[in-house]
């Protein structure tokens, strides 16, 4: 009786992960042509307010929005190091934890 009772449980496992997973096939299906995702964006050292917003924006359809490839100037010193830019740097390294944590929820979604 317990194999019975084991595979039913198996099964019964295997339908509720193809049951999300369709859900959510659905539901992004939905979305599909609103998703706001970039595959380049531009951090001008000059106008960091300009990325800021670029990073506080949500994707609809993906929810955490992908800004792709960041672009930005690097000024530097006489001595050859770089200039920080102490409004820019910062919102990048955020944007960054927070793309490597939207990545890793992404990957192990226990509901996938």
């Amino acid at each position: 009786m317990y194999v019975v009772t084991g595979r039913l449980t198996d099964l019964r496992r295997r339908l509720d992960k193809a049951e999300r997973e369709l859900a959510d096939r659905a539901w992004h299906a939905n979305f599909n042509g609103i998703c706001n995702c970039r595959e380049e964006t531009d951090a001008n050292p000059n106008r960091p307010q300009d990325f800021e917003a670029e990073v506080n924006t949500s994707c609809p359809a993906h929810g955490f929005r992908r800004l792709g490839k960041i672009t930005h100037f690097t000024f530097f010193n006489r001595d050859g190091t770089a200039k920080p830019h102490p409004k820019l740097d910062p919102l990048i390294k955020s944007y960054y934890a927070r793309l490597d944590q939207a990545n890793r929820e992404v990957t192990h979604d226990p509901h996938i």
